[in-house]
């Protein structure tokens, strides 16, 4: 069972996907729509306000500084707790329009870009937009996303899949691969300073649009290096800032002592939300600690989360099998979150998915288990939450598209569905006589 894969002919074409029709355009608008109304109705979860980078969006419009995460305990200063682009963003929307609704309306309007993308990307990894489209319908029709406007999780997912689409764009339109890898490159870099735990995901999308591209090792390695080299150069400045704001280096942001130490500590629990319930959350981190939101401004941030980083990791070297208990059921949250039956279901089917797409799409296959593989990889050592998901969770969408799409595909050759009975003039797809 399989689903009929427009990429056995790419050898000859090299690549070359044919340009989006009117009836594809209309399709994505007719996805963007229905995306919009289910954000609003089927999932209702509006969570504004609060967080780390509502508080820096805040500073920013009243201070104009990067700085004050933890206002709610203290004033900290500057900071690189997080990365600056999600929080500048947050504060342009409240110096437009204060308040949360513009929040709010622009993470709806990416909830449905989101749904729209997927029949394209899908398009761009299998060759046809079918399991594009039993992805869409899946998101849309199943309560899977919550709408978080006070984080980037969404803005990251939909910013991967662009960072696909217009990396397949340039090199097809792009002779030299230098250009097109510094092209590439630059996006990247936004994306990075956004999330940089999206680091895994824009790798794998170069090497697969790059080894279907190139036939030689030498264009690669130009792309490669124009990448790498546009990607450090767009987040240099933000590096040079961290540097003369804390004279310390700072690789895009310092958050990673506090977030082990806040998981694994003698209170712990393997969710945030068990945390928060349980108050070691409150003795513990310092948006909700004030003693330790004055060792931050006593310390220096940088300093400080040095300091929580080798408390982590002496409890952990201590405490090694309540650690390994305590990651065993961060991993089974982010792979199965309890009381979530939606994001279950697309679990399940993805698994399959995979699956059927190793025996006729080993390319897109070997892509999108390496990204599920090693994006979560630091998410298991921290507390557990279903937004960690969020930016990867197109990606078992498409795998269950694709097993839709194989059953479609089945029943239509044992006669199970029905073929149309004129056949349309176009030619036929590789692989589906």
């Amino acid at each position: 069972m399989r689903v009929p894969d427009a990429s056995e002919a790419s050898a000859a074409t090299h690549h070359q996907a044919p340009p989006d029709t009117h009836g594809g355009r209309w399709v994505a608008a007719f996805l963007f729509i229905l995306a919009l109304v289910s954000a609003l109705y089927i999932r209702p979860e509006f969570k504004v306000g609060g967080g780390e980078a509502n508080a820096i969006a805040q500073n920013l419009v009243r201070e104009g500084s990067f700085g004050n995460p933890f206002i709610v305990s203290a004033r900290t200063g500057p900071t690189a707790h997080l990365p600056p682009l999600y929080p500048a963003f947050l504060a342009l929307l409240l110096w437009m329009f204060p308040g949360h609704p513009a929040a709010v309306i622009c993470t709806l309007v990416v909830h449905g870009l989101h749904a729209a993308l997927l029949p394209s990307v899908s398009k761009l990894l299998f060759g046809l937009r079918a399991p594009g489209l039993y992805a869409a319908a899946l998101c849309i029709g199943l309560p899977v996303f919550a709408v978080l406007p006070a984080w980037d999780a969404m803005y990251t997912a939909t910013g991967l899949m662009l960072f696909g689409l217009f990396s397949g764009w340039v090199v097809e339109r792009t002779p030299s691969p230098l250009l097109a890898g510094g092209a590439a490159g630059l996006l990247g870099a936004g994306l990075e300073l956004m999330n940089p735990a999206g680091l895994p995901v824009l790798i794998g999308w170069i090497l697969f649009i790059t080894a279907r591209k190139y036939r030689t090792l030498k264009p690669v390695a130009l792309f490669a290096a124009s990448f790498a080299l546009m990607l450090t150069a767009g987040c240099v400045p933000w590096i040079v800032r961290d540097y003369r704001c804390f004279h310390r280096f700072v690789l895009i942001r310092d958050d990673l002592g506090i977030a082990l130490h806040a998981s694994n500590n003698d209170c712990a629990q393997p969710s945030l939300d068990a945390n928060l319930i349980s108050g070691c959350a409150a003795r513990v981190h310092p948006i909700r600690n004030r003693a330790e939101a004055e060792l931050i401004v006593r310390m220096g941030e940088v300093d400080y989360n040095r300091l929580r980083l080798r408390t982590a990791l002496d409890w952990i070297a201590a405490h090694r099998s309540r650690f390994l208990e305590l990651t065993r059921q961060r991993i089974a949250d982010f792979w199965w979150p309890p009381h979530d039956w939606a994001i279950r279901t697309i679990t399940v089917l993805s698994l399959f998915g995979m699956l059927a797409m190793a025996r006729s799409a080993l390319g897109p296959s070997l892509f999108l288990a390496g990204a599920l593989v090693l994006f979560p990889l630091l998410y298991y050592v921290v507390e557990s939450n279903i937004r960690y998901r969020y930016p990867i969770l197109w990606m078992p969408l498409l795998a269950a598209g694709y097993l839709l799409s194989a059953l479609q595909h089945w029943a239509t050759g044992r006669g199970i569905m029905h073929r149309p009975s004129t056949p349309r003039p176009a030619s036929p797809l590789p692989g589906s006589q």
